[in-house]
């Protein structure tokens, strides 16, 4: 009697190899010192019932997630990627020298392990907001973001790695490119809704492209997109973001002309960053806002310091 196929680990075998092809890792990077490559070969024509084991370690070596692979859900193992990844978040809302010096230590070190362009390209985003947190200027690290473009934009699709990459890396695209991008990212991102940090991330996309919008002088497109991202919040239990989308109203009430609408937005923006902590931010508004708007930075220093006296016990 033939034996039944086995169409599970068929269609598994399938995606690994197809993920690893689009993202131009070889099998000898997969395999690394776990497994031969005909073992590697045999996974992905399905004839090889492969243990989780190994399915967490092709799961980090092609830089995706084991929900992704749809072979386990709901489940999360330490890899060199989310460790690395972990040390990132909120890495850019305030710089940490000892942080960043970790993470290019750890991306050094993992990169040369493995050759895997991963970890070269967590590198070079380390280093781009490194740059921005010195300058708060969007388009000071554009050389260094545009080496991680080369790699995306040579992908038939993107997945949930490269999606995070991308909501720092599109926003040195020409602008109308750049909104295209940043829409077709948050409409893929929807294939991860199960995925905790994945509002996050569709949420960092809208708020980079209402900058985007800003700074184009586009504040009715900002405008919908600071609604877009309201709603969004409050149906994902995001309220954390809240105080990027006041500024960004800010921003562009003050392009329209409403200075009494925006002010109010800025002191509603300040006060949620200072009871965050996130005194980092309030200084790159204040470059952008002189950037963008050629606001007053004396008149910015003033808002903040009557923001600080209200919240004074």
């Amino acid at each position: 009697m033939p034996q039944e196929k086995d169409v599970f680990h068929e269609r598994l075998g399938s995606t690994i190899r197809q993920i690893r092809k689009n993202k131009g890792i070889s099998q000898k990077q997969t395999c690394s010192d776990k497994f031969t490559q005909p073992t590697l070969t045999n996974i992905e024509a399905g004839k090889t019932h492969t243990s989780y084991e190994n399915c967490v370690h092709i799961a980090s070596q092609i830089n995706v997630s084991l929900d992704e692979l749809n072979y386990i859900t709901n489940n999360y193992h330490e890899t060199p990627i989310n460790q690395i990844l972990y040390l990132m978040r909120g890495f850019n809302d305030g710089f940490d020298e000892k942080r960043f010096k970790k993470i290019q230590r750890l991306t050094s070190h993992y990169y040369k392990q493995t050759g895997n362009k991963a970890f070269k390209q967590l590198h070079i985003l380390s280093e781009a907001w490194r740059v921005y947190n010195i300058s708060h200027d969007p388009f000071a690290p554009k050389a260094l973001l545009e080496e991680i473009w080369l790699d995306l934009q040579k992908m038939d699709k993107w997945y949930y790695f490269e999606l995070r990459l991308l909501t720092s890396v599109f926003t040195i695209l020409p602008y109308k490119t750049a909104l295209k991008i940043g829409e077709r990212a948050i409409k893929d991102l929807n294939a991860y809704d199960e995925l905790y940090e994945t509002a996050e991330i569709q949420i960092k996309f809208i708020l980079n492209i209402a900058l985007l919008a800003n700074i184009n002088n586009e504040p009715d497109v900002a405008l919908s997109w600071c609604d877009r991202v309201l709603n969004f919040s409050i149906n994902n239990e995001q309220s954390k973001f809240l105080h990027g989308v006041y500024y960004h109203l800010f921003l562009s009430h003050i392009q329209k002309g409403n200075q009494q609408t925006g002010l109010c937005y800025l002191n509603r923006a300040i006060i949620l960053a200072l009871l965050y902590g996130k005194e980092n931010i309030i200084e790159a508004w204040r470059d952008q806002s002189k950037m963008i708007l050629d606001f007053s930075l004396n008149d910015f220093k003033n808002i903040v310091s009557a923001c600080r006296n209200m919240l004074a016990p």
